[in-house]
């Protein structure tokens, strides 16, 4: 008897411990914040020398209201036909801050955002490309999909062929990402 008393008892404060736990996201009037959420985007970049560029932007972080998110990244860009001697592209990593502002439309569909990516990039390969990063975008989202254009930044300071070079590499972007 005391076997399935205590049986019952772990069972039952189980359960609780198990609901305790589940957090739903939407409440009776909406979505509960803060709330985790998130980001992949994938876009291209054209720089005004023709070179373009490839990005990877991932970013994590929480959505404080139905009207701002702020979390941060680790990306990856490469630059192709860089003009480098050796014809190889240019590899960064750059990390990054995500602010994030949502535009209130009344509808819970489409949603009209201008975002914000301001960090350092480290160079990947052997010139060691590194400087500041800066993107900015305008764009929205349908559903969970989101379409941005915008322009991004990145300062260069590099030391090729013993000579010191700083200088500053952007272009316009369009992204296309997809929210977790």
């Amino acid at each position: 008897m005391i076997k399935k008393i205590t049986f019952t008892l772990i069972l039952l404060l189980s359960t609780l411990s198990i609901s305790a736990q589940h957090h739903s996201q939407i409440g009776a009037s909406g979505p509960v914040y803060p709330r985790y959420s998130g980001t992949f985007e994938l876009g291209i970049a054209q720089t005004p020398n023709e070179d373009p560029r490839i990005e990877f932007l991932p970013s994590f972080g929480v959505k404080l209201n139905p009207y701002f998110y702020i979390g941060g990244g680790v990306g990856l860009n490469t630059y192709t036909n860089t003009g480098v001697k050796d014809g190889s592209d240019l590899w960064t990593l750059p990390i990054y801050a995500n602010l994030r502002a949502f535009l209130p439309t009344g509808t819970d569909w489409f949603t009209p955002f201008l975002d914000m990516k301001p960090g350092y990039a480290l160079g990947l390969n052997y010139t060691e490309v590194k400087g500041l990063y800066l993107s900015l975008a305008a764009g929205f989202s349908i559903k969970k999909v989101s379409l941005s254009v915008g322009y991004g930044h990145q300062a260069v300071s590099t030391e090729f062929f013993g000579s010191k070079i700083t200088t500053g590499v952007g272009g316009f972007s369009m992204k296309l990402g997809i929210a977790l």
